[in-house]
């Protein structure tokens, strides 16, 4: 009976908004106007006013005459008919009971309007429309005393709940009808690619913003928490259903305190009906829109409790295809309480996370838990269950349940219960290629695969918060298997991302990885040119993670053949391959940091084969994300003095510029944009040489009232949702790296001078260059004075005069580099004149050759021409007539 009369009240309130479109085109006219005030005189005037038969007959009759909907421009008269008419009924006037479902009934159809302009000029009463039609449903609540013992008084009382059910039950249908017209994607505008569900929870229907403005959330909640039939619930349940797609409306289910409730629907029913699936998707649309509140209100206790009951329940009679449906609806919402971290203790301390977990773990660690599982069971459910399959629902089942355990893992109670149930050894088995349990053999290829990626992605986490039960059970070495093993990409990808997060976790963790062979297999995959490359790129991580800091480790990586590997790849070619080449190369110089600098032996042998110069080719093209890196990385490697003499010797094989030339041009490109020197190359600042404070530009009126209008037209353009291309290329992604510090550590090896064909430029970026600890010291001192007068902080005396010595002192450093640097300009002036000087002596001298040689050759006439020409015939071949132009073939100076 249940079931029928779901699917009857969902396809009466189905019928009532997709035929509303066809009962409009069938209304020959427009029905005709109400005259409202006469009603209304008749419901106030003293000598009617107890008249109710006469008055419930009146308002039967409207409906008669707007069987096909009310006139959108008599709502406002029609809402005040409606309020009085409820009031009266509150009052005791029964007799407006059938009179008022005839009203829900026609409120039930599509508004009707007579011009086009009526939904602009009267829409905005909706809202009260609706407030004074739920209104009724709180005079129409079922009676809450225990029944007469008066046979008489008990039919009496019957009659009434009769009445008022049927009246919240065509109220409900009312709010469905609402509520699902609309909902049809031929119906909804949506963006390109944009779901439907999506946009209808962004924008609604306008149907559902006139709910959402309306009282009809909160009536309803108010009488669905003390409904008694199941009739009534189930149309209810159909109306919030369709009201839990739209995010406001979604909030004040929440608001409202419905959840609770639909949680106790769900127990009520639990043992099968499909009220527990509606009560399931309205409570997934909510914790989908308003997941942090929805989150919130599901994590107490009983109301964890409750869903550890449904579980047990479905878990050990759930037999049907549809139990199981509901089962991994179950899960979902579950999934979404985990995600609020206030909710995670409750999983433990309900029992709840014991429950998943002991169908989240294999066979046989579920068998060593059945004693676990005794506590805070009832007894009818202590059995085994339910058999979890390799069926589609069963496979998602399970993955939502590791889903769950990996977001709890973070919380001490949950973890100690993930433990005490060998939920990461479960993991790992079905990670382990050694491994031939029957539970796995019954899977397929694809299920083992999609299982694997699932196990991986709970590993991610677990070896993050308990790195101990990853220990116990040999997981180092089952990863380091299946990621030697598989020849799948995205497995492998998978399995190399949970190791990187491992080697991270501590030095046991490194030792326990090198023991069981990582470095060889790493390295393995690093030099297979089959691998992606961001598979490579893990390896090479890994690789520097191991030998970070472990010379013996350092070692056993150099006696695979690690080093050379690595110098083949030290290149940047993001034009040869369409994956992110960037990463890549950032990864092997990471490598190189880690496991060649500071090893004297693995850095001999990775100059023998030519290392840094593969290093200088790269950091002469790399992007300034790469360079950082790798400006850290040789600093450190010319360390070395035979690094140091090869630096010098590298030129470049695309420009043939020295290493040092290179980063002078890096410093002079730091320097230009920290706008640290004028036009010819001095120091703009002598208290400030690498930082100077920005100084505001200034703009004339007109320039500004210019920007004005700019930033109102670009505001109104964000406004709009439209962006323009400029706009995004000018906002800056994050602050560029100063990389000074490192040109000096570099250059600081290598030596500041015996440097040749440097230019003037150069010498002063040079000059400054060797002094630059002293100038960041002066610029701390600076900057420590000025905060305390800015903080209002006097220090002693002494240390007054000792930080005013130590500016002083710095600044002449500062002065004479500014000195020098001006006496360089003056040197570059006078040889830019002298170039000057020599290039138009250039000209003169050439120009003085050609008059020389054109009148030698007027003395000589004619005699060297060809017979038959003249000197009129070849300025005829140019288009020049000579007679006229007067032109001897003489040119004056």
């Amino acid at each position: 009976v249940m079931d029928s009369t779901l699917r009857r009240s969902s396809a009466a309130s189905g019928r009532t908004a997709q035929d509303a479109n066809v009962l409009y085109d069938d209304i020959p006219k427009p029905p005709e106007e109400v005259d409202f005030d006469a009603v209304i005189q008749l419901m106030t005037s003293p000598h009617t006013a107890e008249l109710h038969d006469r008055h419930a007959y009146a308002l039967k009759k409207i409906c008669r005459q707007c069987a096909h909907g009310f006139l959108l421009s008599q709502l406002e008269p029609l809402t005040a008919l409606l309020q009085l008419v409820v009031e009266r009924f509150y009052a005791g006037a029964t007799v407006f009971g059938p009179a008022l479902c005839e009203v829900a009934s026609v409120a039930s159809k599509p508004m009707v309007s007579r011009k086009t302009s009526d939904m602009l000029q009267f829409g905005e009463c909706q809202p009260a429309y609706i407030s004074a039609i739920v209104a009724a449903m709180g005079a129409a609540l079922p009676p809450q005393d225990e029944p007469p013992d008066d046979p008489e008084a008990r039919k009496e009382r019957d009659a009434v709940a009769a009445r008022n059910e049927k009246i919240r039950i065509a109220i409900a249908h009312m709010l469905a009808s609402w509520a699902r017209f609309g909902l049809v994607e031929e119906t909804f505008e949506t963006f390109p690619d944009q779901p439907l569900i999506q946009a209808i929870a962004d924008n609604g229907t306008p149907n559902l913003r006139v709910l959402q403005q309306s009282t009809a959330m909160e009536e309803l909640a108010a009488a669905f928490r003390v409904e008694d039939s199941v009739d009534v619930m189930v149309v209810m349940l159909g109306a919030i259903r369709d009201m839990s797609l739209y995010r406001p409306l979604s909030r004040q289910i929440t608001n409202c305190g419905l959840l609770s409730n639909l949680v106790h629907v769900m127990r009520l029913h639990v043992h099968g009906s499909d009220v527990l699936l509606v009560t399931a998707e309205v409570l997934w649309n909510v914790l989908e829109l308003d997941w942090q509140g929805a989150a919130s209100a599901l994590g107490a206790l009983d109301i964890l409790e409750n869903f550890r009951y449904f579980l047990e329940v479905v878990l050990h009679k759930g037999y049907r295809f549809k139990d199981k449906i509901f089962r991994n609806d179950l899960l979902v919402l579950v999934l979404y309480m985990s995600k609020w971290e206030g909710n995670r203790p409750g999983f433990a301390s309900s029992g709840l996370l014991q429950i998943l977990l002991r169908y989240g773990v294999s066979a046989s660690q579920r068998d060593q838990m059945s004693q676990l599982m005794q506590t805070g069971v009832e007894e009818h459910m202590t059995g085994k269950g339910i058999a979890i399959t390799n069926s589609q629902e069963d496979m998602e089942f399970r993955v939502l349940i590791w889903h769950v355990a990996s977001q709890c893992c973070g919380d001490p109670e949950c973890a100690a219960v993930i433990a005490e149930c060998q939920f990461a050894g479960s993991l790992l088995s079905c990670l382990d290629i050694a491994d031939s349990a029957s539970e796995l053999r019954q899977w397929s290829g694809e299920q083992r695969k999609k299982m694997q990626l699932e196990a991986l992605s709970a590993l991610f986490h677990l070896v993050q918060h308990c790195p101990d039960e990853i220990l116990s059970n040999s997981g180092v070495g089952v990863l380091l298997r299946l990621a030697q093993a598989t020849t799948d990409s995205t497995l492998r990808k998978k399995v190399l991302t949970v190791l990187h997060v491992t080697v991270g976790m501590g030095e046991k963790f490194v030792k326990e990885m090198v023991e069981s062979g990582a470095i060889s297999i790493a390295l393995d995959l690093f030099k297979d040119a089959e691998a992606s490359m961001v598979c490579r790129q893990l390896c090479a991580s890994i690789l520097g993670s191991l030998c970070s800091g472990f010379p013996a480790h350092q070692d056993e990586f150099r006696k695979r053949g690690g080093i050379e590997a690595l110098r083949s790849q030290v290149v940047y070619a993001p034009d040869q391959t369409t994956e992110n080449h960037l990463f890549f190369t950032l990864a092997v110089i990471d490598a190189v940091w880690h496991t060649v600098i500071g090893n004297k032996k693995s850095e001999s042998r990775f100059l023998d084969v030519d290392g840094l110069f593969a290093l200088m080719d790269v950091l002469e093209v790399a992007p300034e994300l790469l360079r950082s890196q790798m400006l850290s990385a040789l600093a450190d490697l010319c360390e070395n003095r035979k690094a140091a003499r090869m630096f010098l010797q590298w030129n470049s094989p695309k420009t043939m510029k020295g290493g040092v030339k290179v980063l002078l041009e890096f410093w002079d490109a730091e320097q230009a944009r920290n706008g640290c020197t004028n036009e010819d190359g001095v120091l703009a600042s002598p208290t400030h040489p690498l930082n100077p404070p920005k100084q505001p530009e200034s703009q004339d009126p007109a320039e500004t009232r210019t920007m004005r209008f700019t930033s109102k037209t670009m505001g109104a353009t964000a406004r709009s949702g439209v962006s323009s291309k400029k706009q995004e290329e000018t906002v800056p992604s994050e602050d560029p790296v100063d990389v000074r510090a490192k040109i000096y550590a570099v250059l600081a090896k290598v030596g500041f001078d015996g440097h040749e064909a440097l230019t003037i430029a150069d010498r002063q970026h040079l000059e400054l260059m060797k002094l630059y600890p002293d100038c960041k010291q002066l610029e701390v001192w600076v900057n420590v004075r000025d905060s305390l007068q800015q903080q209002g902080i006097k220090p002693l005396g002494q240390d007054s005069k000792w930080m005013e010595d130590m500016i002083v002192e710095q600044q002449t450093r500062t002065e004479w580099i500014a000195a020098l640097q001006e006496q360089l300009a003056v040197e570059r002036q006078a040889e830019d004149l002298a170039s000057l000087n020599r290039f138009y002596d250039d000209i003169r001298t050439r120009a003085a050759k050609e008059t020389g040689m054109m009148e030698r050759a007027n003395k000589g006439g004619t005699a060297g021409k060809r017979p038959g020409h003249s000197e009129i015939d070849t300025l005829k071949l140019h288009g020049v007539d000579g007679r006229q132009s007067g032109f001897t073939g003489v040119l004056s100076r």
